[in-house]
């Protein structure tokens, strides 16, 4: 048995399928982005200019910087949970000898 995941079409106000709603989201796209290149600037390292996207990813590579707000997230160090059976086990004793 496979399970649907549906989702409700804002513009119908009517539930359908994830994947016919994606696929109507796909027919709508309207093809490729054009962005425009970026601003000339001086670096602040050794003072040359950087005059298009692939020179500034070049010179980002070349130093080992990154842009503030595009740095990878580091994952979360997940502590190990202490173990609970002494602290059961002690709790438990303490309830067995209170009703002997």
């Amino acid at each position: 048995m496979s399970r649907e995941t549906y989702i409700i079409d804002r513009e119908t106000n009517t539930l359908m399928l994830k994947s016919e709603w994606l696929a109507k989201q796909a027919s709508k796209a309207n093809g490729l982005i054009v962005l425009n290149d970026i601003q000339p600037y001086k670096n602040v390292v050794d003072g040359q200019m950087i005059t298009s996207r692939s020179h500034h990813r070049n010179f980002l590579r070349k130093y080992n910087l990154y842009e503030v707000g595009n740095e990878k997230p580091k994952p979360n160090k997940i502590e190990p949970m202490p173990a609970l059976r002494p602290y059961l086990e002690a709790a438990w004793d303490k309830l067995s000898n209170g009703r002997k």
